[in-house]
C-alpha cells in the first residue's frame, strides 16, 4: 500500500458476511478498471448475482472507488433498489389477489 493520499492501485481482499443461516466470504479483486466479485454461496457458485456481493458492493468504503472506475458505482444500488421494488410489488400483487378470491369464491 503507498502513503496516505496515494491512489490505491488494486485492491484484493476477502470480506465474510452474514446471510440468513450461514457466514459468506465474498472475494473482492479489483485494478485497471476491472472489478471481479465472487461469493461461495450457491448461487455465486453458479456466477449468478447474490445478495452478498451487492451488500460488499453497495457497502465496503474500499471498493468504492474501483466501481467508479469501472463504471459501476450505479449499477449496483440501481439493482437493489429494483429488486426491492419488485419485491414490494409482488407483496401488494399477492394481497390483491386474495381479496379477489375471498371476493368470487
Amino acid at each position: 500500500m503507498g502513503e496516505e493520499g496515494d491512489d490505491v492501485e488494486e485492491l484484493e481482499k476477502t470480506v465474510e458476511v452474514q446471510g440468513t443461516e450461514n457466514v459468506y466470504s465474498v472475494e473482492v479483486k479489483a485494478g485497471n478498471g476491472r472489478v471481479k466479485i465472487r461469493c461461495n454461496c450457491e448461487a455465486g457458485t453458479h456466477k449468478r448475482l447474490c445478495k452478498h456481493v451487492i451488500h460488499v458492493a453497495r457497502t465496503d468504503a474500499d471498493l468504492q472507488p474501483f466501481l467508479v472506475g469501472a463504471n459501476l458505482e450505479n449499477l449496483f444500488d440501481n439493482y437493489y433498489y429494483a429488486k426491492k421494488e419488485i419485491e414490494r410489488l409482488q407483496a401488494e400483487n399477492r394481497q390483491t389477489r386474495i381479496k379477489i378470491e375471498k371476493a368470487i369464491f
